[in-house]
């Protein structure tokens, strides 16, 4: 664990047709990335918890596409405004960390160095 960061945790569902090695290379290079916390295979689809300041969603999937992991191609959620409040939730830890957003505090790193 990386202490001061927040993990998060996605899932890539597979299509079935990943022979064991290229399971098993696609999970031993996930699992050398700095950035992964933990990796589980559970019912044909890959659940990755990993830090998110370190390391994209884009980045995991291309590690899996380049190992050769073919990945079902399941719809987005059918709510577009969960899925906008979800962006804008990832995208503010990244951002502001864990950390409650307050006034006193959000730019202290900026003003210290004055």
């Amino acid at each position: 664990m990386i202490e001061g960061l927040s993990l998060a945790r996605v899932e890539y569902h597979l299509d079935g047709t990943a022979t064991v090695d290229q399971l098993e290379g696609g999970l031993k290079a996930l699992r050398a990335l700095e950035a992964v916390e933990s990796v589980e295979v559970v019912n044909n689809s890959i659940s990755i918890q990993y830090y998110p300041e370190i390391l994209s969603r884009e980045s995991i999937r291309r590690e899996l596409d380049m190992r050769g992991l073919p990945l079902s191609n399941i719809p987005k959620p059918g709510n577009p405004f969960k899925r906008f409040v979800d962006r804008l939730a990832e995208s503010n830890t990244r951002n502001f960390g864990a950390q409650p957003l307050d006034c006193c505090t959000l730019n202290r790193n900026e003003s210290s160095g004055s």
